[in-house]
């Protein structure tokens, strides 16, 4: 319950973030956000501040989470499909990370079913997404959300005939003529 703003890459920023992380009634810290603790997600000084947390929470064996926002979509990457390339920033954000996870909507016709993966683990076999929506009663937990598969275009001439002709058998006209 840190209230006071401080930088966390100064030395007495980071020894007040590691006494706290380091009590005994601290189970978890939160970092939100990363951009909230460097100007730019290119500096060096990411990487240093990313491996520390890496070493703090291996020495405290406490979880450290830092919160980080992915970088705008590039023109042929796929709707909402988060991978570590869309990570923001220095590359030392992702080495020194043990596990990453993510949120996302991948179907745009229901945006509010979340589903939250992993996408890197260091540390075991990466377990399934979960899927949820966010309520007024809070989480409520299901299936993790797909893509949808784009359809075929004959996939789509057969879904559009079954939805106009009525079902049954129906008698054929032949459209093919012979040449004699």
């Amino acid at each position: 319950g840190q209230d006071a703003d401080i930088s966390l890459l100064a030395d007495n920023g980071w020894a007040s973030f590691e006494a706290a992380v380091q009590r005994d009634d601290v189970a978890l810290a939160v970092v939100d956000s990363l951009g909230g603790v460097v100007a730019r997600e290119h500096d060096p000084d990411v990487k240093l501040f990313v491996q520390q947390c890496a070493q703090l929470a291996r020495d405290t064996n406490k979880p450290i989470v830092i919160i980080h926002h992915p970088r705008k979509q590039q023109v042929f990457e796929v709707d909402d499909e988060m991978t570590l390339d869309r990570v923001r920033g220095f590359s030392g954000i992702v080495q020194f990370a043990r596990t990453i996870w993510t949120i996302e909507a991948p179907d745009k016709t229901d945006p509010d079913h979340k589903r939250l993966r992993v996408l890197k683990s260091n540390l075991s076999e990466k377990p399934r997404a979960i899927g949820f929506h966010i309520t007024d009663a809070g989480l409520a937990f299901g299936a993790a959300p797909v893509r949808p598969e784009d359809e075929s275009k004959l996939e789509e001439a057969i879904k559009l005939l079954r939805e106009l002709l009525p079902p049954g058998k129906r008698k054929t006209a032949n459209a093919c003529t012979s040449a004699a």
